[in-house]
């Protein structure tokens, strides 16, 4: 397993339409899923496998390319 990449508010993240937790769209800011995450994080299975296994994603920070990464 490789370094673990923090991420800025501003950076972009991407999820497959089944792993879209508490936001309607699968495109979204960190900012964006911070402000959800208190509101409805823990009630749904989806949020609960981000926690507790993580989930697939991409995510762009500006300036920079698309990442596959793994985000929990």
């Amino acid at each position: 397993m490789g370094k673990r990449q923090l991420l800025n508010a501003e950076d972009v993240i991407s999820v497959t339409d089944s792993d879209k937790i508490c936001i309607n769209h699968k495109t979204f800011t960190v900012q964006e899923l911070l402000g959800a995450f208190f509101t409805k994080w823990f009630n749904n299975d989806v949020g609960k496998k981000w926690l507790f296994e993580g989930t697939e994603c991409q995510y762009l920070a500006p300036g920079k390319l698309w990442k596959k990464e793994k985000l929990k």
